[in-house]
C-alpha cells in the first residue's frame, strides 16, 4: 500500500494526499492493535487481581494461579517461573511452595532433582466472574 502511495503521488501531480491517507489509514489500524491490547492487559490484570483475593496470595502467585488455570495441563518448574517472572530462583522456589501449602497447588517429581508444580484437577478455576472461588 506505501508503493501505491507512492506511485499515485508521483502520477498525480505529487499530491500528499495519497501518503497521507495511508498514514492515517495505518495510524488507525495501529491504534485498535493497542487498544485491544490493552484490553486484553487490563482483563489479565483483573484475573490476577481476583486470585489475589485469596487469603495469603501475593501478586506473583496470582500470576502463576492465572498461567496455570489458563493453559491446560500446565507443568511449571522453578526455573520457569523464576524466568518468566524474572525473579530469583528462591523467589520462585518461595512463591510455588507457598501456593502448596495453601492447597492451591500440587507438587511431583519430574526426576531425581526436579519438581514439577501443577493445579489439582478438582481446583480448575473456571468462571469466576463475580467473586474468587474461595
Amino acid at each position: 500500500q506505501y508503493a501505491k502511495a507512492y506511485i499515485y503521488s508521483e502520477n498525480d501531480s505529487l499530491d500528499l494526499s495519497y501518503f497521507i491517507q495511508y498514514k492515517l489509514k495505518t495510524m488507525k489500524l495501529g491504534f485498535k492493535s493497542l487498544r485491544e491490547y490493552i484490553d486484553r492487559k487490563i482483563a489479565e490484570k483483573q484475573i490476577v487481581n481476583r486470585f489475589q483475593l485469596i487469603d495469603g496470595v501475593n501478586e506473583r502467585q496470582g500470576l502463576i494461579l492465572t498461567w496455570l488455570n489458563e493453559e491446560d495441563n500446565l507443568l511449571l518448574t522453578v526455573k520457569e517461573v523464576e524466568s518468566r517472572l524474572n525473579v530469583a530462583n528462591q523467589t520462585a522456589r518461595n512463591d510455588l511452595e507457598g501456593l502448596v501449602k495453601l492447597g492451591l497447588v500440587v507438587t511431583f517429581k519430574v526426576n531425581l532433582k526436579t519438581k514439577a508444580y501443577t493445579l489439582p484437577r478438582y481446583h480448575k478455576f473456571h468462571d469466576f466472574e463475580d467473586e474468587p472461588p474461595f
